[in-house]
């Protein structure tokens, strides 16, 4: 469980507080595949940095499976998000100097996970890069670096999965399959997917869609629902 309790985030600028969340309030239930909408500036990354650890609230609490992140110490934060919380960047994110297998082996050897090799090996082979193993960044397209971010996200088999505009830097069929491949992982591991996005079609493939207004939750849909909040499209 995911839970969010009056969480604000105020930022110094031009000699004032410039408020990007403003008292956001929801919980997520595991395995909830969803999404977070909104118009650009509506505070939709910040929020998923958030409940990734990537950084701190200005007051309010993140709880996940009943921990508290937002209190914990840095240390402690860095191994949590090690082993509970999968990030997929719209910019991939990949270490250039690293191969494709070398890229998802990181968290694995971080994690001191046995067997690592053949994990990462398999995971590759899962989102269609069997024969890209040893390839180095700048050697892949774009939809192959996301593919690697993608496994890279899955290799601990974290229980949330947090995935900001993971098709935006890609042709919308690369996007599709992106999106697709996510959706397939995310029912074999049984993850959390929280997808901050702009295209009303990713939305659409959630249970629930939370839509973000100048910091604040304007709405919370059910998919099922007649329509989706008109700030889902682009």
């Amino acid at each position: 469980m995911i839970t969010l309790s009056h969480l604000t985030m105020r930022l110094a600028g031009g000699g004032h507080q410039i408020t990007i969340l403003d008292d956001v309030t929801f919980e997520i239930p595991d395995k909830q595949r969803v999404a977070i909408v909104g118009h650009s500036g509506s505070g939709k990354s910040t929020l998923l940095g958030l409940i990734a650890g990537l950084d701190r609230p200005t007051s309010g609490s993140i709880m996940l499976d009943g921990t508290d992140i937002s209190r914990m110490r840095e240390s402690d934060l860095a191994r949590y998000r090690r082993d509970h919380i999968g990030y997929i960047f719209q910019s991939f994110h990949l270490i250039p100097t690293l191969t494709a297998l070398e890229n998802v082996l990181v968290p694995l050897e971080l994690a001191g996970t046995s067997g690592a090799q053949t994990r990462a090996t398999d995971l590759l082979k899962s989102v269609g890069l069997g024969d890209r193993l040893h390839h180095y960044p700048v050697q892949l397209s774009g939809g192959e670096q996301q593919r690697v971010a993608v496994a890279r996200s899955f290799a601990c088999r974290p229980p949330i999965l947090l995935a900001d505009e993971p098709t935006g830097n890609l042709d919308s069929v690369t996007g599709q399959q992106i999106m697709n491949l996510l959706l397939s992982l995310h029912r074999e591991c049984g993850a959390t997917l929280i997808l901050v996005t702009h295209d009303r079609t990713m939305a659409a493939s959630m249970e629930r869609v939370i839509t973000l207004r100048d910091g604040r939750v304007e709405s919370d849909t059910r998919i099922g629902s007649d329509h989706l909040p008109a700030e889902s499209s682009r």
